[in-house]
């Protein structure tokens, strides 16, 4: 009897760690490659740490980790947001997990995952992608922002846009193929988590508009005043530069962390990018309301996105309040394909059809040797004859025989 107790109470401590302790709802069951996904992660109970992008991965049937440019949003203690846009993958069911999320339950410290099936179809007009995928609105510092919409198909996309919480100046417009289209929604009111609706021939976004009320007290900002060192804020890439080589047709993107190593909050902290930058690179984050002692923080970058590349940039990315600055160096370098590259092909595509020729005639030379060891033989075989006649001796006649006889 002891032991079906013990038995019973490794169960029920088994079965309570994997009970349902978080959730991830997906805005769709089904998307295509170039469309945004978005999901909101549910905690029921308090996350112990705090997660980053390096928590949430997608996985292939195979278990491959597939590659994206993925955004995580806190939203409060029990809520975070996430969004990325479908990479060119063949279509499959894939997984969403996420990975080391610690809480305590009737104070045991539990680890556990939580994942959801994501399906990729085949790509089908239009291809509507969104950025950014949420909306969280400090309404104490601005009533207003923008979301960028991508038409990433091949044909036209007619779109509209209805705002449940703000005025829209633009409803209703259309997207060429491989163009964006900035909205800005402004006029948001207090207190009032409502969604914007992006709406594209029978499917849609559903983006979260997530206002929240902090007031940022003066006498923070007194204290960075004094205080705070102007690097209190850098970059903290392995690699201080960005150095890139790209054609017309070439696209990169990635991300650069940031960290704060100051012992108080920053606040107010605005992205910029110098020399005209802007033209080739988008940025997903225009501000940081506040980053906290240590906190790490990504901006994402899409270079060359729109395929527009047609000279070299170089300048920086700049992120900056009235009291510190991180800098981050950037080149941009064109690379023109030349009709001297073409030249160089055909050239040696020329060569290589020379030889090419040379190895076809060299069945010719081998005939023709053929054909000289055929005559020596002929030559011989008639020398051979020659000298068996010659040597054959005469052969009398009947009269000669008798006449031989006579003498």
């Amino acid at each position: 009897m002891p032991y079906a107790k013990k038995i019973i109470f490794i169960l029920i401590f088994i079965l309570n760690a994997y009970l349902v302790s978080a959730e991830i709802n997906l805005a769709r069951t089904s998307y295509i490659p170039g469309e945004t996904v978005q999901a909101e992660l549910n905690f029921n109970y308090k996350p112990e740490n705090e997660f980053t992008i390096n928590d949430i991965n997608i996985y292939s049937k195979e278990g491959a980790k597939i590659s994206v440019g993925l955004f995580l949003i806190k939203l409060d203690n029990y809520h975070y947001y996430v969004y990325f846009n479908i990479p060119n993958i063949k279509p499959s069911n894939y997984t969403l997990r996420l990975d080391n999320y610690f809480y305590i339950k009737d104070n045991i410290l539990y680890e556990t995952s939580e994942q959801s099936i994501l399906q990729i179809k085949e790509a089908a007009d239009p291809i509507i992608g969104v950025n950014p995928g949420i909306i969280k609105l400090n309404i104490q510092e601005r009533n207003y922002f923008s979301v960028n919409i991508k038409n990433n198909g091949n044909k036209i996309a007619n779109i509209s846009i209805k705002s449940s919480n703000g005025f829209v100046a633009d409803e209703f417009f259309i997207i060429n193929p491989g163009e964006s289209k900035s909205v800005e929604v402004i006029d948001i009111n207090s207190n009032r988590n409502e969604n914007l609706k992006i709406s594209y021939n029978n499917l849609s976004y559903m983006i979260p508009i997530w206002v929240i009320s902090e007031i940022i007290e003066e006498k923070k900002l007194e204290n960075i005043t004094t205080i705070a060192p102007s690097d209190a804020i850098k970059f903290i890439e392995s690699n201080n530069i960005i150095n890139l080589t790209l054609s017309n047709n070439d696209s990169v993107e990635g991300g650069l962390r940031l960290k704060n190593f100051y012992d108080k909050p920053l606040y107010n902290l605005k992205f910029k990018l110098t020399n005209n930058l802007n033209e080739i690179i988008r940025l997903n984050l225009t501000n940081l309301d506040v980053i906290n002692p240590g906190e790490i923080k990504k901006q994402y970058l899409w270079v060359n996105e729109n395929k527009l590349l047609k000279k070299n940039y170089s300048g920086n990315l700049i992120l900056s309040n009235e009291l510190v600055t991180a800098s981050f160096p950037i080149y941009i370098n064109y690379k023109e394909i030349t009709i001297a590259k073409t030249t160089t092909l055909i050239e040696n595509v020329t060569k290589n059809i020379t030889a090419n020729q040379t190895f076809i005639e060299q069945p010719k030379k081998k005939s023709k040797v053929w054909i000289f060891v055929l005559v020596l033989i002929v030559i011989i075989i008639l020398l051979l004859i020659f000298l068996f006649y010659k040597k054959k001796p005469k052969q009398q006649t009947f009269e000669e025989f008798l006449s031989t006889l006579k003498k």
